[in-house]
């Protein structure tokens, strides 16, 4: 999946912008390609065969991305010295395979995160929805969206 840069000064925000549409015009597919019970035991068995579909094109898009932005323009513009093994064919994807499992653990949603994700189940399971216990952040977010689909309304009815 070739990923093309823009030309102007602006290219890196464009790329990112370009992602971030290209990602949230998957956002109701996924949640209804979602298996919430699988996935609060096993993260990925939560999603059905569109939704891996749909998650691996998102990833390799992403990865495509890192790579066009990373191959050369963001290191000329930094002005700085590739990293070690960048000129001799080393790449993202070889240094991220490399990676010691252990420096992942400190990403993965632990301690205050994790309680507040499973506030959250608990209160879909007693619901139906997530309202009280959503966080500061995934409230504004689910806001703008409901504003953006519903102008009028400014919430999701």
């Amino acid at each position: 999946m070739p990923v093309t840069l823009s030309e102007d000064a602006n290219w890196l925000v464009t790329l990112v912008v370009t992602g971030a549409q290209r990602a949230n015009a998957y956002y109701e597919k996924l949640i209804a390609h979602y298996d919430i019970q699988r996935g609060v035991v096993d993260p990925p068995a939560g999603l059905d065969p569109i939704a891996r579909r749909v998650m691996a094109e998102l990833i390799q898009y992403a990865t495509a991305s890192y790579a066009a932005a990373c191959s050369g323009r963001a290191i000329e513009e930094a002005h700085v010295p590739p990293p070690r093994g960048a000129a001799d064919g080393g790449d993202a994807a070889g240094n991220a395979q490399r990676c010691p499992a252990s420096s992942l653990r400190n990403v993965s949603p632990i301690g205050g995160e994790r309680r507040q994700i499973e506030r959250s189940y608990d209160e879909l399971i007693a619901v139906g929805k997530v309202d009280h216990t959503l966080g500061d952040h995934e409230r504004v977010v689910r806001d703008l969206y409901a504003e953006e689909l519903w102008p009028s309304a400014g919430r999701r009815p």
